[in-house]
């Protein structure tokens, strides 16, 4: 899972209103924490971010940006082979695949 996940999911906690939602879905993050690593935004993320997004922009295609930090974090960590994939990144995979298919769809 991206850190930008991890603080996507905090900043839905702290903007509840409700005391025993506040503390429900604390105690989610906490047990998502305890089961899922959070993947650092390393430099070698960063830079691979920045290419995505720039090829993706010379074509028309606007990514939003926390959704290309978790497909490009996704990409790095699990396709690069710097973890062993063990099916926690499904869901960013989704957003990986925009990143990445966003350029050839917008040429056709």
């Amino acid at each position: 899972m991206a850190t930008v996940t991890v603080s996507e999911m905090e900043h839905g906690i702290w903007r509840t209103q409700e005391v025993h939602r506040q503390q429900r879905r604390q105690r989610f993050l906490e047990e998502l924490l305890a089961a899922v690593p959070a993947l650092p935004l390393t430099i070698a993320v960063a830079r691979h971010l920045g290419r995505v997004d720039a090829e993706c922009r010379k074509v028309g295609v606007v990514i939003p940006f926390q959704d290309l930090v978790i497909g490009v974090t996704a990409l790095e960590f699990y396709w690069l082979g710097q973890y062993e994939d063990t099916g926690h990144c499904q869901v960013t995979s989704i957003a990986l695949g925009l990143a990445l298919a966003g350029p050839q769809l917008a040429q056709q």
